[in-house]
């Protein structure tokens, strides 16, 4: 059963042109920026899932990559102390269709949905990270490959910070996607 309390939102504010996915290393102090989604910010609590619709500017058929990350913080005492350690949580290539938006709307009718996702690297059920592999795990893929949007479910398994990234290598212009909370997603 899915639930869904809280509005959709976009993982990043302005669409991403970026050629290569950034580089995440441990740093002190709290990541920010385009993409840095703070899960305790709205004092909502933390939901159980995330449910991601991929879309960008572009051809049918044009292709992206988009990861998420979760940040998890070790130390306390606030700043300086606090240093933040980043972790792929998934990593799908998404692959656009003729589904698009509407021409006033928050997805204009120039982007294109995805509507073929495969997976590069998820959590699995023994808790182990696969790459290169299309195997889902936790995650929950709905990948249509007929022109119909689709959308893939991570679970959040307690990260308070995420980032979302984007990586256009094969030449999609730009990047982003509908993220939607999702309370249960089992």
């Amino acid at each position: 059963m899915l639930i869904s309390a809280r509005p959709s939102f976009k993982a990043f504010a302005t669409n991403q042109n970026s050629a290569a996915f950034t580089a995440k290393v441990a740093k002190f102090g709290r990541p920010s920026g385009n993409g840095i989604l703070d899960l305790t910010a709205d004092g909502e609590g933390i939901p159980s899932c995330l449910r991601i619709n991929p879309y960008g500017l572009g051809a049918d058929n044009d292709v992206f990559s988009f990861r998420v990350w979760g940040w998890a913080k070790l130390g306390g005492g606030g700043p300086p102390n606090e240093m933040y350690i980043p972790s792929i949580i998934a990593e799908v290539v998404c692959t656009l269709s003729t589904s698009v938006g509407v021409a006033t709307g928050p997805i204009l009718d120039t982007e294109r949905f995805a509507d073929t996702l495969a997976p590069v690297a998820l959590l699995l059920p023994d808790y182990k990270i696969a790459a290169g592999t299309s195997l889902q795990g936790c995650a929950r893929f709905m990948t249509p490959a007929n022109n119909t949007p689709a959308w893939f479910i991570i679970p959040i398994d307690g990260w308070k910070l995420l980032e979302f990234d984007t990586d256009q290598t094969t030449g999609t212009p730009t990047a982003n996607a509908l993220c939607t909370w999702v309370e249960d997603c089992e």
